[in-house]
């Protein structure tokens, strides 16, 4: 049991608890004792099984493949301050525009009220 935490990264009671989280269930005792060594017979009658779930549940939880810029076609609408749009507004419109060139940009000014639209979705 120290080996295999060990190769898993876990602590031998770590191990252990999983191990017992494992055993309620599938109220299976998952390692049985053959002669010297811990065989997991049930395990390996369900190995296909499991792998082609766990490959399963990787493919659903893989990032997706990045968004191609060129592709979207959005408004993004940004709050901000005078001094802010000048010092980047005509920078980011140019390479926004050479680089998605379906994507709209809104600049709306900053208010001295904190007004929540931007955290809740809307548009102003």
């Amino acid at each position: 049991m120290t080996a295999a935490a060990d190769r898993l990264g876990l602590s031998s009671p770590a191990l252990s608890r999983a191990l017992g989280r494992i055993r309620r269930t599938i109220g299976d005792p998952v390692l049985v004792r053959a002669g010297r060594r811990m065989v997991p017979p049930r395990a390996l009658e369900i190995r296909s099984e499991v792998r082609r779930l766990v490959e399963a549940a990787q493919g659903v939880l893989a990032p997706s493949a990045p968004t191609d810029p060129a592709q979207l076609a959005r408004v993004f609408t940004f709050y901000a301050n005078d001094l802010q749009v000048t010092a980047v507004g005509p920078r980011l419109v140019a390479r926004v525009a050479e680089a998605a060139p379906q994507v709209t940009l809104r600049f709306l000014g900053e208010s001295h009220v904190d007004v929540p639209l931007l955290r809740d979705g809307a548009t102003g």
